[in-house]
């Protein structure tokens, strides 16, 4: 073992990831949640699979089942508050994480 004036020399491994390699890859971690989080989000056939009742199935669910009602022709302006509404959290997720998103989107571009 040699003797250096470093700090980093005596860090354990698990404290060189934390210290060096995380912050490197952050944006590439919030990038991947965030390609991630959309489909969980947006997930459709998971979610009637998964869910047994109408009470704990999500939004998408009623948004569906409002542009097919039974009076005819659907009822635009209340489908259009229920998008907002269902795209709302993708929205300020990627306003929260977008200085990384767009960091790790630049970071993974293949240079040539």
């Amino acid at each position: 073992m040699r003797k250096s004036t470093l700090p980093l020399d005596e860090v354990s491994d698990i404290g060189i990831f934390f210290r060096i390699m995380a912050p490197l890859a952050k944006p590439a971690f919030v990038t991947i949640a965030l390609f991630n989080a959309e489909p969980a989000w947006n997930g459709f056939i998971w979610a009637l699979v998964a869910t047994g009742s109408e009470q704990l199935r999500p939004l998408q669910f009623g948004l569906a089942a409002f542009a097919q009602s039974n009076s005819g022709s659907p009822q635009w302006p209340f489908i259009m508050a229920m998008s907002a509404l269902a795209t709302l959290p993708m929205i300020l997720l990627f306003i929260f994480g977008q200085r990384y998103f767009i960091a790790g989107l630049a970071t993974s571009r293949i240079k040539g």
